[in-house]
């Protein structure tokens, strides 16, 4: 079943219209709504009405019972408790009965929808961290959870030991063996500086699949609507838009506040509970029937409405001649409820009765104490503390003045304090700690240093082989490998093989003493790379660097890695170097942008070669193993010395806080590295075939050939292991796995049949081929008809091939690559008769491309190329016999770095022995026909007929 989650619509017809649109175009069975449907904007009464129509499931949220009296709403701030009493005046009778009669939550199997929060409902308290999330599991046993009222989405998953971990808001398969609460968002009042789209959820109950619904809506007019109204507010996201889009009115970045009232962890509900059903339980059945439209006419809804008006004047005119009796009026006052007869509890019933409640009073005030605890003290979060406390009652993080680093500077909301324990009497008292001595490190001899996060829980941090501990300025937080199944961080990449344990929540550390290891200098290459990973954020931040962007005042050479937020989803990574004190002699390389804060793990490198020829020192910053920037500096310009410790982290430039960027796997090498070296491809985990037989057609179907007799399931990567020849002749309702296949070192995987290359056709998963590994593609079909193998995209590890099978003379083979190359390797392409390979996606390959026959073969075979960038920078040989065509108004289909090789066939007629056939212009450095460099210039179909056909001309660099 198929449900649109909705919330915090908030009056505003404009998002609400754009999502109900969005909505029929996903095929959902039902609507549910988390609350807050009214409030703050200019259409209550509309929007509510809408709503209704297409579906009945709605939960309570605090402005609808505001709107209503359930609730006093003194606690609001002034902008909510000015537009809650606008939002009064507007709403008819009958809306005020429906939003009366709402519940507080709804339970459909295991699922649960409320507005704010599981542990206490009525309260309306934030669920928006960890902690808090993590007492909102304990009260129900539900799969879902899903909520709204911070306007945040986001998810938090529970693992079964307990465990819980916030994720980011993207698109994902549930794990069934965890449990989630998952934050769908706003419609009306989105309060994310990166994206100011109305938000809701889809989740597909079959699946267990999560989509983050964004959508565009009319933002001028709803200024318009809100304009002709007297409600004097803004809404955060109209800031946003006025600043961003219309260039008037400060930058606004980060989140807008979450906080609507001002409420205390530890208060009561503040909903009159007495007014409000607790839980609603229903069906699938009743859901989907919510989701029609209502056929009642307009008419009906109004008589309903004065019915209901004229009982409750009813109703008032009876308790009036009771006395004005309420059920809390003072003792006298002639008031006697009528209440169903309880039978008298026994004295032994109510011992247990005051055991159980005494018990229950304690562990409450226990897990209050824990968190005042922890918000007191947690220097460890780093955290700006909720925005719920006002400005006189902040908590105070307590620090002794020993603890501060010289020159960093500290939140406002920190203050310094000398901590004193308290005395016990008649205990002990406490031998002082001893004050580690910092020992002189010795890095004379070492080539890499190399710090694997989340390794351990020191204090300090310490590499791989503690070479080098890095004193803790602010601590990170550490993040375990196995808390989420399918994380988007990089503290679940196995890098190179290696067991990676976990991450690091970036906080700051620092050398002891500069020990020069890190200085960028004329006399040695290096190369810096990790991963890190960050959703939005509000100011530029470090990655790592020997000045950090706080220190400007600092003298002496030195450089910093740094992430740069422009919009949304999308940002600049740089590197900055300063080469010596003078004024303006900075240099620095930035990418162009791309899109890096999307909460997705992705690697970086700069690499620092001095190398790169005589007089000359080349700077090149890689994203995702993709060269995307470069600059060329002369040796003079490069002092030597080094005065600053190296720093990994750093707090941002402004807020001066800490980070939440994660950082994995930094790694420092003292020589120039290549893609292929990077800390990038790694181990994919999933079922691993470890045995074979070259004879046998169907190895992959048996269970002995696989570890542990598993063999790949739809949702699962499938690895063929190191040295195996694997093969796979599926019927044609096999069911392929849907994840990435890798064939592994030396292995050899052959798919037989037309259905056995449809695994290949998935544009969202990955070919993985390790060095010395072979896919085969057998077709058996006898059909004179053209057949067609799509593959996906293809990462290259090393020297690898690819065989398109056999063919006959009755028909022709075309391989067609639809998502890209990657890597930097060899890949060979061995070709057979009448093949054809076509390039339709641009790739990031920097290796080199050969498209061949088999040895001491000439068959006619064809390169197509339909993408710019087709080749990525690498270079590219046409074996005998293998021609190439680029189609019409492509450009840059290979580097003008890159070098082309042709081989030409002897028995070839002339006409299909031209190797090049050029409809768009084709640039290298160096051309090569059969092993002779030819001359620079140009060559096109009139200057030489045997080698280029076509109207357009290839350019030679290079001689």
């Amino acid at each position: 079943m198929r449900y649109a989650i909705v919330s915090d619509i908030h009056a505003n017809l404009r998002a609400w219209r754009a999502v109900m649109a969005d909505i029929r175009q996903q095929r959902v069975d039902a609507i549910v709504c988390l609350g807050d449907v009214v409030g703050y904007g200019p259409n209550p009464a509309e929007v509510l009405e809408e709503v209704r129509k297409v579906t009945d499931q709605f939960v309570l949220g605090n402005h609808d019972a505001a709107a209503v009296r359930m609730m006093d709403y003194s606690v609001f701030n002034d902008h909510a408790r000015q537009a809650i009493e606008w939002t009064m005046s507007r709403l008819p009778p009958e809306a005020s009965q429906f939003l009366s009669s709402v519940p507080l939550s709804i339970e459909v199997g295991d699922l649960l929808f409320v507005h704010a929060e599981v542990d206490e409902p009525g309260r309306f308290d934030y669920v928006d961290d960890v902690e808090i999330a993590a007492r909102n599991f304990l009260p129900k046993n539900h799969f879902v959870t899903f909520m709204g009222h911070t306007h945040m989405p986001k998810v938090f998953e529970r693992s079964p030991n307990g465990m819980v971990v916030e994720m980011m808001d993207q698109n994902c398969i549930l794990d069934p063996s965890k449990r989630y609460i998952v934050n769908v968002g706003s419609v009306g009042e989105p309060r994310n500086a990166e994206d100011i789209r109305a938000r809701y959820v889809v989740y597909d109950s079959d699946q267990r699949s999560l989509d983050f619904r964004r959508v565009e809506f009319d933002i001028v007019g709803y200024r318009s609507d809100l304009q002709a109204t007297d409600l004097a507010l803004r809404p955060f996201f109209l800031k946003v838009y006025e600043h961003a889009v219309e260039g008037r009115g400060a930058a606004i970045m980060g989140e807008g506040s979450l906080v609507d009232m001002r409420v205390s962890h530890n208060s009561a509900a503040l909903l009159d509970m007495g007014r409000v059903e607790t839980v609603r339980h229903v069906t699938q059945t009743q859901m989907l029937a919510s989701a029609q439209q209502s056929k009642a006419p307009k008419v009906i809804l109004l008589v309903a409405a004065g019915l209901a008006v004229l009982g409750t004047l009813v109703a008032l005119l009876m308790m009036a001649s009771d006395g004005g009796g309420q059920p809390n009026a003072p003792r006298g006052g002639g008031y006697t409820p009528v209440v169903d007869e309880i039978p008298q509890e026994t004295e032994a019933e109510r011992l247990a009765r005051e055991a159980r409640e005494a018990m229950e009073e304690k562990e409450r005030q226990e897990r209050r104490k824990e968190r005042a605890a922890r918000n007191a003290a947690d220097i460890e979060a780093q955290k700006p503390f909720s925005k719920r406390e006002g400005p006189d009652d902040r908590e105070v993080v307590s620090l002794k003045p020993d603890d501060l680093p010289s020159g960093v500077e500290l939140p406002q909301w920190v203050k310094v304090v000398e901590v004193k324990k308290p005395e016990i009497e008649g205990a002990a008292t406490p031998p002082e700690e001893e004050v580690p001595e910092v020992k002189e490190v010795d890095l004379n001899g070492v080539e890499q240093i190399w710090w694997r996060m989340g390794e351990d829980d020191n204090e300090n941090l310490v590499d791989a082989e503690g070479v080098l501990p890095m004193k803790t300025i602010l601590k990170g937080q550490r993040i375990l490998n196995g808390r989420r199944k399918k994380t988007n961080g990089p503290s679940t990449i196995p890098l190179n093989g290696v067991v990676n344990r976990g991450a690091m929540m970036l906080g700051l550390w620092e050398e002891h003493e500069p020990s020069g290891f890190f200085a960028m200098t004329e006399k040695n290459s290096l190369t810096i790379e990790g991963w890190f990973a960050k959703k939005g954020g509000k100011d530029p931040f470090i990655l790592a660097g020997t000045i950090s962007g706080n220190a400007k005042g600092k003298k002496g050479l030195g450089w910093n890695v740094y992430v740069n937020k422009l919009s949304g989803e999308t940002g600049k990574l740089g590197v900055y170097f300063f080469p010596n004190n003078q004024k303006g002699s900075k240099a620095h390389v930035v990418s162009r942008q791309k899109r890096i804060l999307d909460g997705r793990a992705h690697h970086f490198a700069v690499v620092w070669d001095h190398d790169h020829g005589p007089g000359a020192i080349h700077m090149r910053l890689y994203l995702d193993g993709e060269l995307v920037g470069s600059q060329i500096l002369t040796p003079p310009s490069v002092e030597e010395g080094q005065t600053n410790p190296f720093r990994i982290g750093d707090t941002p430039w402004k807020q001066r806080r800490f980070s939440s960027c994660i950082l994995d796997e930094l790694r420092v090498t003292k020589r120039a590295l290549t893609p292929p070296e990077f800390l990038m491809v790694g181990n994919v985990e999933g079922p691993k075939m470890i045995k074979g037989n070259p004879n046998e057609k169907n190895s992959w179907e048996s269970p002995k050939n696989w570890e542990g007799e598993r063999i790949p399931g739809k949702k699962d990567n499938a690895i063929v292991g190191e040295g195996v020849v694997a093969s796979l002749s599926p019927a044609e309702d096999f069911e392929w796995f849907e994840g990435a296949l890798v064939v592994g070192k030396d292995a050899t995987l052959k798919l037989h049949g037309d259905h056995g290359v449809g695994v290949l056709s998935r544009p969202d998963a990955k070919v993985v081929l390790k060095n010395g590994s072979r896919l085969e593609l057998w077709e058996t079909t006898g059909k004179p008809r053209f057949t067609v193998t799509k593959i996906g995209p293809v990462l290259v590890a090393g020297d690898v091939e690819i065989f398109a099978g056999s063919s006959t003379s009755q028909y022709s083979r075309r391989r067609s690559f639809d998502g890209g190359i990657e890597g930097n390797g060899k890949l060979t392409l061995t070709t057979v008769y009448k093949c054809f390979f076509r390039f339709n996606e641009p790739s990031n390959f920097s290796g080199t491309l050969e498209v061949s026959p088999p040895k001491n073969t000439e068959v006619l075979s064809t390169v197509e190329v339909r993408a710019t960038g087709a080749f990525g920078t690498g270079d590219v040989v046409l074996g005998r016999g293998t021609r190439m065509i680029v189609e019409e108004n492509l450009v840059g289909v290979m580097s003008e770095d890159s070098t082309l090789t042709l081989f030409k066939a002897r028995k070839l007629k002339t006409e299909e022995g031209a190797k090049l056939r050029l409809k768009s212009a084709l640039t290298v450095r160096r051309f090569f026909v059969d092993g002779e460099q030819m001359a620079a210039g140009q060559y096109n179909a009139e200057s030489h007929p045997e080698l280029v056909s076509g109207a357009e001309t290839l350019t030679v660099k290079e001689g």
